[in-house]
């Protein structure tokens, strides 16, 4: 047990060193030295938790989207009827949730860092929404609204955001419905 404490608290320490480093530098400028400085670790302590800096990086993305689907799970349930979800108001709450956690999206989601983050965000809904069980014309699709709304969200958190929530999830839906059958303005059919 107590060996399991000493363990989540290494693994917190490092995620915590990794994105204070990511404030200041690239991803793939940053080495696992300065970041067991950072963390006040050493690298055997690393290496007993991560393969390498990209394994720990895709910690975090799953521990961000873990939260994020956790916390918006009671919502977004509520926005269920006869098995179709309201679309507009399921993204606008996710993105209320990223500005309640504007510095970490923004960190997460920075021009140089975003195709790591968008390829976690991709694997994560992949897994999490079984997206491979889909025909290849419904995946492709979906990667290309996961990738393109997110760089739009990118684009919405740099520029402060001048749309609210609820304007910016109208955008993606309306695009999404636009181009994909799959999709109307209420939900998946």
């Amino acid at each position: 047990m107590a060996e399991d404490r000493r363990k989540r608290k290494s693994r917190e320490a490092l995620k915590t060193a990794l994105l204070l480093l990511m404030k200041k530098k690239e991803l793939s400028g940053i080495t696992i030295r300065e970041l067991c400085e950072t963390a006040d670790l050493n690298r055997s302590t690393f290496y007993a938790n991560y393969t390498d800096i990209p394994s720990l990086f895709r910690a975090i993305c799953d521990d961000v989207f873990d939260k994020m689907f956790e916390t918006l799970e009671s919502s977004w349930s509520s926005l269920y009827e006869e098995g179709r979800i309201h679309r507009p108001e399921a993204v606008a709450a996710m993105l209320e949730y990223m500005l309640q956690q504007q510095e970490l999206f923004r960190l997460l989601l920075k021009q140089d860092n975003s195709v790591p983050f968008t390829r976690q965000m991709t694997e994560y809904c992949s897994r999490k929404f079984l997206l491979d069980r889909e025909p290849p014309a419904a995946r492709y699709l979906a990667l290309y609204h996961t990738i393109g709304s997110f760089t739009v969200i990118r684009q919405w958190l740099e520029d402060n955001t001048p749309l609210n929530a609820m304007e910016l999830a109208q955008l993606i839906c309306h695009q999404s419905a636009a181009t994909s059958p799959r999709f109307n303005r209420t939900g998946p059919k």
